[in-house]
């Protein structure tokens, strides 16, 4: 038969082609995460998958394209980590040498996923953009600003928090209200003074596939507030 040519031998590579190959391997591994996701978090409400966006950093750009077909999963797990980064900082700050107090951490983190992360995503990049429709600009971004922080955040975001921290502390609905009737008016001058500038510049200047980011950049500061003020555990 027909002899088999050995293989080539596999020349060193170049040392240009180190940053390449790194980036390479980094894009493979967020594949092998983003494939463990699918199921979980269905691909609706995708925007507009986004164009090759040249300059950027090769990170930006990956995540602005893994946002622009997965928004749902893409925004959960950013918020996610980032809650449960934050609560870490909040248990080291509020008792200072004690023991991490893990089940906090994951508790915290799941409500982050999917309300802040993956309903928020819908709230920002969905419902919004169709309930706000004159304007423009500076303006417009008042407009959702406002919204957010007054219609929003003391109606369904800070009383679906309470109602998840009740359910996992055993206490029932109408507990979970009261307690947030007696401590909302600890909670949201804090909660305003934060996000109320931040969300101008979120519906302002900030990009649609970036929104759930600068919010979790934002709310860095944010998340070990309410982990400090009103806690997962008793």
């Amino acid at each position: 038969g027909a002899a088999i040519a050995p293989p080539a031998a596999r020349r060193a590579p170049h040392p240009v082609a180190c940053g390449a190959s790194l980036c390479a391997r980094s894009s493979r591994l967020a594949a092998m995460v983003w494939r463990a996701f699918p199921r979980l978090f269905p691909a609706t409400a995708t925007l507009r998958r986004p164009q090759a966006v040249g300059g950027l950093p090769f990170i930006v750009a990956a995540y602005d394209t893994l946002y622009g077909r997965r928004p749902l999963s893409t925004a959960a797990v950013t918020l996610g980590v980032k809650a449960g980064c934050c609560d870490v900082v909040a248990q080291k700050l509020a008792q200072p040498g004690c023991e991490l107090d893990v089940p906090r951490i994951a508790k915290f983190g799941v409500f982050c996923m999917f309300y802040a992360g993956s309903f928020q995503h819908l709230l920002y990049n969905v419902v919004y953009p169709r309930l706000f429709v004159r304007g423009s600009g500076v303006a417009l971004a008042l407009q959702m600003s406002a919204f957010d922080n007054l219609v929003h955040v003391p109606f369904l975001y800070l009383p679906a928090y309470y109602a998840y921290r009740g359910l996992l502390l055993g206490d029932g609905f109408k507990a979970s209200m009261e307690k947030y009737r007696h401590e909302g008016l600890d909670v949201l001058p804090a909660c305003w003074a934060i996000w109320g500038p931040a969300q101008c510049i979120t519906f302002w200047l900030v990009p649609p596939n970036f929104r759930i980011a600068f919010a979790g950049a934002v709310g860095a500061v944010w998340e070990a507030v309410l982990s400090y003020k009103a806690p997962l555990h008793d």
